[in-house]
């Protein structure tokens, strides 16, 4: 098991409990919607990087779209 799927069946335990009969549905649903991001998501990436690579790129891009995620765009 890699370290993101333990964190995704950690996170799924902590909200729906030891009882959850559907952790192995969870954490696949929440791997395959990692692999494929919706449309806007890759937008919103996009204009955030270009906010970021014109104003604050002496930090790192990572932190600023964490920082920046819910901004309006």
């Amino acid at each position: 098991m890699t370290n993101r799927q333990q964190h995704i069946e950690a996170g799924a335990l902590a909200e729906y409990g030891s009882e959850c009969r559907a952790l192995h549905h969870f954490t696949k649903g929440a791997e395959w919607a990692d692999a494929h991001p919706a449309d806007e998501t890759i937008h919103r990436i996009v204009r955030l990087y270009k906010r970021w690579y014109t104003t604050e790129s002496q930090t790192s891009i990572v932190d600023y779209v964490k920082k920046h995620w819910e901004d309006e765009l």
